[in-house]
């Protein structure tokens, strides 16, 4: 019951800021297989979202470094503070917030899935962050500059400018179930 209240407590510092003081520029840099980004994310939910039961949305800065199977996402409050430190490995994750005690989950999907209501694709966020299609599993171009993989439809029309709009698919496609909203810091 703890984990739950920690999740949901996570879940709402994350979702309740409405800014965020961007942490250090850096932008999407590739050593090896490790990448490293950071900037503004946001999260809508629908109304009708199964998501939307626990959180209504928000926005907080993030740093992420690693791999799919390997790394470190930091949250950041609008005030520059750290609100949340998330890591993972190919068989664990573990979330900290604050001064508590790290919290271990099973893996990074069962976490967000904890934090969330559901799972987002974490593997595939960071070939979506680097402008491309995640390898690891079909996708469907659905314009020159946007496909659909996993359920998501992910739009790069604005990449140039460090903008990455993911949205949930629904029963409905034009009304989401989660718009994910990245915005890159950029030099």
């Amino acid at each position: 019951m703890r984990r739950r209240h920690s999740a949901l407590a996570l879940l709402s510092l994350l979702l309740s800021a409405c800014a965020s003081a961007p942490p250090a520029s850096t932008p999407p840099v590739q050593s090896g297989a490790q990448r490293r980004y950071s900037g503004r994310l946001a999260l809508s939910l629908a109304a009708d979202s199964p998501s939307a039961r626990h959180a209504k949305g928000g926005s907080a800065g993030f740093e992420l470094l690693g791999t799919p199977q390997a790394g470190v996402l930091s949250l950041i409050s609008p005030l520059g503070t750290l609100m949340a430190r998330v890591r993972w490995s190919a068989q664990q994750a573990w979330l900290q917030q604050g001064a508590e005690d790290e919290q271990l989950y099973d893996s990074m999907d069962a976490l967000l899935a904890q934090l969330l209501g559901e799972a987002l694709p974490l593997a595939a966020l960071f070939d979506w962050l680097h402008g491309q299609p995640w390898s690891g599993a079909a996708h469907d171009a659905v314009e020159p500059q946007a496909f659909v993989q996993l359920g998501w439809r992910v739009d790069l029309r604005r990449m140039a400018e460090g903008l990455l709009v993911a949205s949930k698919l629904g029963p409905n496609p034009t009304e989401p179930l989660a718009v994910l909203r990245v915005k890159l810091d950029q030099d």
